[in-house]
């Protein structure tokens, strides 16, 4: 008995966690798309400095910081408990007077909330591998390409128009 409802309490706990992923994507888009040149180029060097923060948190790749890879499920763990806290203080500065903070919360706070759906979504890959898997790697491809596509801009390896072109291209993938 205790295991069926174990298990129900892991595909509730999925599901929603894969609602807030889509959700979270959903939203992050149309943002991302509204920018202008400057702004995309501020969002992509928040997200690198986000990835060369965590690449040496946990002395892994910045590759490997990007797809959540080489992390045991613990360290996935606490990484979106800290991605959690650090999205909560960065939005809570969009509220500041000051454009500086307004722009350093809204962009540090969306990098960190899309690294925290990619490390929540890493992390029940790895623990429940068969519970919602489809829905799960569908969210995860999309949010970790959308990542790596803002971190290659703000290394410069992009323009912003050529992210802009991409996630254009994408937009509907995540409907």
């Amino acid at each position: 008995m205790l295991r069926w409802l174990f298990k129900k309490q892991i595909l509730d706990t999925t599901r929603n966690c894969a609602e807030d992923a889509r959700a979270a994507l959903r939203m992050a888009v149309p943002i991302l798309l509204k920018e202008e040149f400057d702004g995309l180029q501020i969002y992509g060097d928040a997200m690198a400095t986000i990835i060369n923060e965590t690449s040496q948190k946990f002395g892994i790749s910045k590759e490997e910081a990007v797809y959540a890879d080489s992390l045991k499920w613990r360290q996935l763990s606490i990484s979106v408990e800290d991605f959690k806290v650090a999205s909560l203080h960065g939005m809570n500065l969009r509220h500041g007077i000051f454009s500086t903070t307004h722009n350093f919360g809204q962009t540090m706070g969306m990098g960190c909330t899309l690294m925290m759906i990619n490390y929540e979504l890493k992390f029940r890959q790895q623990q429940f591998p068969d519970v919602l898997s489809g829905e799960v790697s569908e969210l995860y491809r999309f949010g970790t390409s959308l990542v790596n596509e803002l971190y290659r801009l703000g290394k410069h390896d992009i323009d912003p128009d050529e992210f802009s072109d991409w996630l254009t291209d994408r937009e509907d993938d995540i409907a």
